[in-house]
């Protein structure tokens, strides 16, 4: 594994994600309410051969995800959304949300 590719890849996807929500993070406990969407991917939740490194930065970032719900006042939502890498973006999984955390069984048929 490029160790280069790697650290440009927690750059991006992790550390530019936690960048983001500092930014805006001074706005939204000021008004007290506010929405931060990550995205991140399956992989981050189910190991993919040859995409270690893709996989463990979305990992990092669904744990910071869901940290940063408890750090903020109620009426600011944190969500962090998982599409799957071979469907529609309309069947995806809420990672922060654990009793909505299910596989939809024809999943593995399709």
């Amino acid at each position: 594994m490029d160790m280069g590719a790697c650290r440009r890849m927690f750059d991006t996807n992790l550390f530019g994600a936690i960048e983001c929500m500092q930014v805006v993070s001074p706005l939204f406990k000021q008004q007290r309410s506010g929405a931060i969407i990550n995205i991140s991917s399956m992989a981050g939740i189910v190991s993919v051969p040859y995409m270690s490194a893709y996989g463990a930065t979305k990992h990092a970032l669904n744990c910071i995800g869901r940290a940063a719900r408890w750090n903020w006042p109620l009426r600011v939502h944190v969500n962090t959304v998982c599409p799957d890498m071979c469907k529609p973006i309309s069947t995806f999984m809420w990672c922060g949300e654990p009793r909505a955390c299910a596989w939809p069984a024809t999943a593995a048929m399709e």
